[in-house]
C-alpha cells in the first residue's frame, strides 16, 4: 500500500447512527458530483451502509469472539436444549456464527449490486433520451 496516500478521516459514530450517517455522507458526496439521480443516490448509499456496517460487525464482533474462545465457554444445559450443535467445540459454533454473518453480508452485497445495476442503467437510459429529444429538436429546425 502507498503511505503517501491520506485518507478521510472516517467519524467516531454511536452504535445504531452508524448505517444513517454513512448513507448521509455517501448521498452528500454522490449529490456534489452530481452522479446518478436522486432517488438513486439514496438507494445506492443506503446500499453501501448496510455493507459497511455489517462488515464492521463481522470485525469487531465476530472476530475478538472467535479468536478468544477455548473450550471453558461451554453452554448452559438450558441453551443445549434449543442448540443442535451444543456439543461442538466452541470455536465450530462461533465459526457457525461467521458463516451466517457471511451469508447476510453476501445477501446485502447482492442488494446492493442490483441497486446500482439498476441506477447505472436507468442513467444511461436518461442520456439516451437526452441524446433522442436533441436530435429531435435538430431536426424539427430544419
Amino acid at each position: 500500500m502507498d503511505e503517501n496516500v491520506q485518507y478521510a478521516h472516517v467519524p467516531e459514530l454511536e452504535p445504531g447512527t452508524q448505517e444513517l450517517a454513512i448513507t448521509k455522507i455517501i448521498f452528500n458526496k454522490l449529490s456534489e458530483q452530481n452522479c446518478l439521480s436522486s432517488g438513486n443516490r439514496e438507494s445506492v448509499a443506503y446500499r453501501l451502509a448496510e455493507i459497511m456496517t455489517s462488515a464492521q460487525e463481522l470485525y469487531m464482533d465476530y472476530l475478538p469472539h472467535l479468536i478468544d474462545c477455548d473450550n471453558s465457554q461451554n453452554i448452559s444445559e438450558e441453551e443445549a436444549e434449543f442448540d443442535e450443535h451444543a456439543g461442538e467445540a466452541p470455536v465450530f459454533r462461533e465459526i457457525l456464527g461467521v458463516r451466517m454473518a457471511l451469508i447476510h453480508l453476501r445477501d446485502l452485497i447482492a442488494d446492493f449490486d442490483e441497486a446500482f445495476i439498476e441506477a447505472m442503467s436507468s442513467e444511461h437510459e436518461d442520456e439516451d433520451e437526452e441524446e433522442t429529444s436533441t436530435e429531435n429538436d435538430f431536426f424539427e429546425e430544419y
